[in-house]
């Protein structure tokens, strides 16, 4: 992934590789946080194949607890842990940077109910599915 940097924008033409590199992100978080994960989906715009997109990796975890996601394993991996995004605390999210403070993937954690995971994903079907 290329990343983006802080306060920059940039778009990029549909890569394959974005799937790639989804499934072993997904393959990681499902290692680390096991039987608390409902579901991963691979969200944002290089998950929408007819769009130039933005290339850091979005992802949506459903959690059966938020209070058991384990946050250190994700620091102990490289990620930023942002903590609580909403007032809720139902959604949480985690960053990957590399050089220079450049984004490479945003970990969106859900509570098994919150309905903004269940709006990003039918978004997503949307537009791929409406060209």
């Amino acid at each position: 992934m290329q990343g983006v940097e802080r306060y920059k924008v940039k778009l990029l033409p549909h890569s394959n590789e974005w799937d790639k590199e989804f499934l072993r992100t997904k393959e990681l978080i499902e290692k680390i946080w096991g039987s608390n994960v409902i579901d991963i989906q691979h969200v944002g715009s290089t998950s929408i194949k007819s769009i130039c997109a933005k290339p850091i990796l979005d992802v949506a975890v459903k959690l059966k607890s938020i209070e058991n996601m384990d946050a250190e394993k994700m620091k102990m991996l490289g990620y930023d842990f942002c903590g609580a995004q909403n007032e809720q605390k139902t959604y949480y999210l985690f960053v990957l940077r590399g050089e220079n403070e450049i984004s490479l993937q945003h970990i969106h954690c859900y509570g098994s109910q919150d309905k903004e995971y269940f709006q990003l994903v039918a978004f997503r079907d949307y537009l791929n599915n409406h060209d």
